[in-house]
């Protein structure tokens, strides 16, 4: 159990989220199923999925730093203009 959590933590759910998710997994016998389920799911999936892009962004400045041979990140991207953020 702890294995879930610390996985799903770090893929960005917070432990309330995790909870959550655990609690609605579970099989209740006779209960309705969660219908904000899937919502819920679709919102954290979204959510990822930007930081994804952001974490794109940031790794494709780093990467055009290294090539550029910055000494200074600020000085070259960001007062230069040339920062793609």
């Amino acid at each position: 159990m702890l294995r879930v959590i610390k996985a799903a933590q770090r893929l960005g759910f917070t432990l309330e989220e995790v909870a959550e998710l655990l609690d609605t997994g579970q099989h209740h016998h006779g209960q309705a199923r969660d219908a904000g389920l899937p919502e819920r799911v679709a919102v954290k999936q979204a959510e990822v999925e930007a930081k994804i892009a952001d974490l794109q962004v940031i790794a494709t400045t780093l990467r055009a730093a290294l090539e550029a041979g910055c000494a200074d990140l600020i000085t070259e991207f960001v007062l230069k203009g040339k920062s793609r953020v």
